[in-house]
């Protein structure tokens, strides 16, 4: 999510920072859980968090930023746009 309040309201939008400030509920959130990427500031609650969290692998991390990927998705290994043969 970013933060245009405006198009997501403002209950959303206070959802989402409980969240990226890792309130209790952070890991029953609906959205992080369908989520296959999180590109997280590094110094947000969050970003510990997913660092530490079996849904996600850090795939990049830097004094800015850190890039999570889902692990263990429906999709993982998909074929699609492969030929069975390539």
């Amino acid at each position: 999510m970013d933060g245009r309040t405006n198009l997501y309201g403002v209950e959303k939008a206070s959802h989402s920072l409980e969240v990226w400030a890792g309130v209790s509920t952070w890991s029953s959130d609906p959205e992080l859980d369908a989520a296959g990427l999180v590109v997280a500031q590094i110094d947000q609650p969050l970003t510990s968090l997913l660092k530490r969290d079996p849904r996600f692998d850090l795939v990049y991390e830097d004094k800015i930023a850190a890039v999570f990927v889902a692990r263990n998705r429906e999709n993982a290994g998909s074929t699609r746009g492969r030929t069975p043969n390539s």
